[in-house]
């Protein structure tokens, strides 16, 4: 049985807001799951950081 995690594009925005977020996905990969995501969710979240005032802080 695969043991994975989907990542959409409001998942890793969060990730960039909050810290305990991307330590509990820290963890989940630490228990053995396989965290992934789609290319066109990349591209919404690019696409979304871009827009935001701050872009070059969410994006890097």
């Amino acid at each position: 049985m695969s043991r994975t995690i989907f990542l959409d594009t409001q998942i890793f925005f969060q990730c960039i807001e909050n810290r305990q977020l991307s330590t509990v996905i820290e963890h989940a990969i630490n228990a053995g799951y396989q965290v992934c995501t789609s290319i066109t969710v990349l591209g919404e979240a690019f696409t979304q950081m871009y827009e935001k005032p701050d872009a070059v802080d969410y994006i890097t």
